[in-house]
């Protein structure tokens, strides 16, 4: 019997959407706060090529 590979067809997302706030103290931290917050700008930041 042929085993089926149940990988195969699921796709693999990060679990976490932001690192800077994955628990309550980092969540009451306003230093992960602004790192939050930066990493948010960088990611929708466009960038002109020079």
């Amino acid at each position: 019997v042929p085993l089926r590979d149940p990988a195969k067809n699921a796709s693999f997302l990060n679990a976490i959407n932001d690192f800077y706030l994955t628990n309550p103290i980092a969540r009451a931290s306003r230093l992960m706060g602004e790192l939050s917050a930066l990493a948010k700008a960088r990611g929708a930041t466009k960038v002109a090529a020079e």
